[in-house]
């Protein structure tokens, strides 16, 4: 009888001490499980930073594209004043000078003719 209560001594120790040996093991990989999102969930805000910067960065540059367009039309608009402007002084100073030039030969041809009926 002694005997047989110490081989059950010794299968209830052995029992124990693969118990033992399980909850340790259970215990790492716990701890490794908690490492391992851990770092899942580091690894994920770090890209959900990266991607509200690069939300933000084309944001930005959106409104910059944006404000950049608006400015060239404006300069567009003022380049085609200025343009037609210019045509129109152009235009005007070019009557002038027509004007200019028919009262001259109205001038000189009613010089050659007064002259002509001299000679006549």
């Amino acid at each position: 009888r002694r005997e047989g209560q110490q081989e059950l001594l010794l299968a209830k120790m052995a029992y124990e001490g693969a118990g033992d040996a399980m909850g340790y093991r259970i215990s790492q990989l716990e701890e490794q499980l908690e490492r391992v999102e851990k770092d899942t969930f580091d690894r994920s805000e770090r890209s959900r930073e990266k991607l509200a910067a690069l939300t933000e960065s084309i944001k930005t540059e959106a409104v910059q594209r944006e404000i950049m367009v608006e400015r060239r039309a404006k300069e567009f608009k003022t380049l085609e004043s200025a343009i037609t402007l210019d045509i129109n002084l152009e235009r005007q100073q070019r009557k002038v000078a027509e004007e200019r030039l028919m009262r001259e030969l109205d001038t000189k041809c009613s010089q050659l003719s007064g002259e002509l009926a001299i000679t006549i």
